[in-house]
C-alpha cells in the first residue's frame, strides 16, 4: 500500500468536492455571487430561488457527482494494486468520500466555506449504500412535499439514514459497522451545517420554497 497514492487520492477527492458548483452557476448565468443574495449559501435551494429549476437541478447533479466519482473510480485510479481487496476497498472509498464531503462544506476555492454537504453526501452514499440512500431520499420527499421546507427534508433524510443502513446492508459485519459509523458521522455533520436552519425551525421562522428568500437546505 502506497501512502503517497492514498494522499493523492484524498487530495483529488477534496479538490473535486471543493468545486463551487452553485457559485459558478450564479456567476455564469446571472452574474451574481450567491454568497451575497438570498440565503447567502451557494447551495441548490439558493440556486433554485435565484436562478430557477433548471440550474438548480444541474447544480445538484454535479454536486452529487462530486461525491459519487471519488467513491466509485478513485480507488481504481490511485490504488489499483489494492483496490481488488474487499477488506481494503471500503476503507478507501470511505476515505475518499469523506474528503469529497469536506471539500464541499469547506471549499478551497471559497476560502474554506461552502455548502451544507447534502448533495455531495447523497452522491457518496449512492456509491456506498444505494438502497439505504434511496430510502432516505423517500423520507426527504415525504417531508418536503407537504411542508415545502427543504431543510426539514434534509435533516429528516440525514437522521434516518444510519437506521436504513442497519436495516438494508448485508455482508460482513465489520463493513456494516464501518458504514454505520461513517453514516452517523455524516449525519452529525449535516445537522451541524444546518444549525441555523434548526434554530429558525424552532422559532417558526424557516422559509419555504414558496418564498423567494430563505436559508438553504440542500447544498
Amino acid at each position: 500500500m502506497s501512502i503517497t497514492s492514498i494522499v493523492l487520492g484524498c487530495a483529488a477527492s477534496y479538490l473535486l468536492g471543493s468545486i463551487p458548483t452553485g457559485y459558478i452557476a450564479g456567476r455564469v448565468l446571472k452574474g451574481v455571487d450567491l454568497r451575497k443574495v438570498g440565503s447567502r449559501n451557494p447551495g441548490t435551494t439558493n440556486v433554485f430561488r435565484s436562478l430557477g429549476w433548471g440550474p438548480a437541478v444541474a447544480v445538484f447533479a454535479v454536486d452529487m457527482s462530486k461525491g459519487l466519482i471519488p467513491v466509485l473510480t478513485f480507488p481504481g485510479i490511485f490504488l489499483s494494486s489494492e483496490a481488488g481487496d474487499p477488506s481494503l476497498l471500503l476503507s478507501y472509498r470511505i476515505a475518499f468520500g469523506t474528503m469529497a464531503i469536506m471539500g464541499h462544506v469547506w471549499s478551497f476555492f471559497l476560502s474554506f466555506r461552502g455548502g451544507k454537504g447534502v448533495g455531495t453526501s447523497f452522491g457518496v452514499f449512492m456509491g456506498l449504500a444505494p438502497v439505504a440512500t434511496l430510502f432516505s431520499l423517500a423520507v426527504w420527499v415525504v417531508l418536503v412535499v407537504p411542508t415545502r421546507i427543504v431543510s426539514i427534508g434534509s435533516l429528516g433524510a440525514a437522521v434516518s439514514f444510519p437506521f436504513f443502513l442497519l436495516l438494508t446492508e448485508q455482508g460482513i459485519l465489520e463493513e456494516k459497522i464501518s458504514l454505520f459509523l461513517f453514516g452517523s458521522l455524516v449525519t452529525i455533520l449535516v445537522v451541524y451545517t444546518h444549525r441555523s436552519n434548526i434554530w429558525r425551525l424552532l422559532q417558526g421562522e424557516e422559509q419555504s420554497l414558496k418564498k423567494k428568500r430563505g436559508d438553504d437546505g440542500v447544498d
